[in-house]
């Protein structure tokens, strides 16, 4: 009897600790410092092949807001990507990692620039801005909806973990 108590403690514990390390991520949010934030709104900004022509150079605006408020609002959550892929129509499913480079040369499958904005106001500069300096961002795509899902070091030693799923608009219509 004593046996079973025990296992079906060990069990339970287990268990529990796997649950709490499993939890899914609520879907076009990001976390940091302990507090989650909304960006429910995704924009893709095409520039065609980058100079090196070694990659398609990609901008991903994810968003509080849509872009036309960006500067209305007084607390605007942001994150900015820039990808660089394998593919010319649009950015292709994969891992990409980070890399800062000081010179011109783009490989796939890489972003050479993330921002992040918590709580900013861009008329006046107040708020969060940072910047990564390592990461990956994982890009899956099925028909025209894609999940984005990051993890960035970001300049303060702190780290940004999200996830986006749904459409990328297009950055030049601003809808």
């Amino acid at each position: 009897m004593k046996t079973s108590v025990k296992a079906l403690f060990y069990v339970s514990l287990f268990t529990g600790i796997l649950a709490f390390h499993n939890k899914t991520r609520e879907s076009n949010t990001f976390d940091y410092k302990g507090n989650t934030f909304q960006i429910p709104h995704a924009y893709l900004e095409t520039y065609g092949m980058h100079p090196d022509k070694r990659s398609y150079d990609y901008d991903v605006h994810l968003g509080s807001e849509i872009k036309a408020d960006f500067t209305k609002t007084l607390a605007l959550n942001y994150i900015y990507f820039d990808l660089h892929s394998d593919n010319p129509a649009t950015i292709s499913a994969g891992t990409y990692k980070f890399r800062e480079t000081e010179d011109k040369e783009r490989d796939p499958f890489t972003f050479t620039g993330a921002e992040v904005l918590i709580k900013y106001d861009l008329s006046s500069k107040n708020g969060e801005s940072l910047y990564a300096t390592d990461g990956t961002i994982k890009v899956s795509q099925w028909k025209d909806k894609y999940v984005i899902e990051f993890q960035l070091k970001l300049d303060n030693n702190e780290v940004v973990e999200g996830v986006y799923k749904g459409k990328l608009m297009n950055w030049e219509a601003g809808v």
